[in-house]
């Protein structure tokens, strides 16, 4: 089982410090349209407003993924 750091790095995301601890991490270093919430205790959403991308990941697997508006 992968951990939400390596599923958001192989869809081109860093997580913040604080993804795992926080109910909502917040990108201070980031655009502020990216975003990582923690839904419940496994599962996490994390993706950019700005183009639709979001990743749905739950017991360490990628469960949903909807790519967005491609650039």
């Amino acid at each position: 089982m992968r951990n939400i750091r390596e599923i958001a790095w192989e869809n081109g995301y860093q997580l913040p410090t604080n993804a795992e601890t926080q109910r909502i991490a917040s990108y201070n270093w980031f655009e502020k349209s990216k975003y990582v919430v923690k839904t419940d205790d496994n599962t996490y959403v994390f993706g950019d407003s700005k183009t639709g991308a979001r990743y749905k990941v739950a017991n360490g697997k990628l469960i949903e993924q909807h790519l967005g508006i491609v650039r």
